[in-house]
């Protein structure tokens, strides 16, 4: 990007967006720091993304299916480099279809990821799977839709 088109860049960039001063106590701050490196967010992302989620009633964090279906993703990955790492020990030389292949893998492993995280999750799944994991949720479901019916 030469430095004319940077420059246009940056100054739509500012034109769209809103730069906002936000204090936080320590303790606050430290709580929001920790979350961001655990979710490997940069700060103000996960600032922007809790504040919006709450104004809108959602939940930001992945839940534990899509946890498992990324683990499974990686751990295939892995067992496919650990193929690779031996054919290379062997034969001392790592064959260019092998790299092709694992190039493919990774961005197949990106858009698989992607597609996890951004599908919608339908309430009921939800629902159903909180209750299969701790049956005790029934009772509490029951008794938050009796507010409701109120």
């Amino acid at each position: 990007m030469n430095r004319k088109s940077h420059t246009e860049y940056l100054r739509d960039y500012r034109k769209h967006r809103v730069h906002r001063v936000i204090i936080f106590n320590q303790e606050d701050y430290d709580m929001l720091l920790d979350l961001s490196k655990k979710y490997q967010k940069p700060f103000s992302s996960l600032v922007r993304e809790l504040a919006l989620a709450q104004a809108n009633n959602q939940y930001l964090l992945p839940n534990e299916e899509q946890t498992k279906s990324v683990q499974f993703l990686l751990k295939k990955m892995g067992t496919n480099i650990n193929q690779l790492a031996h054919v290379a020990n062997a034969t001392l030389e790592l064959p260019h279809s092998g790299i092709e292949f694992m190039q493919k893998e990774f961005i197949n492993l990106e858009n698989d990821i992607k597609n996890i995280y951004h599908k919608p999750i339908i309430i009921e799944d939800i629902i159903k799977y909180a209750i299969s994991t701790n049956p005790a949720y029934i009772k509490r479901i029951e008794n938050i839709l009796k507010e409701f019916s109120k």
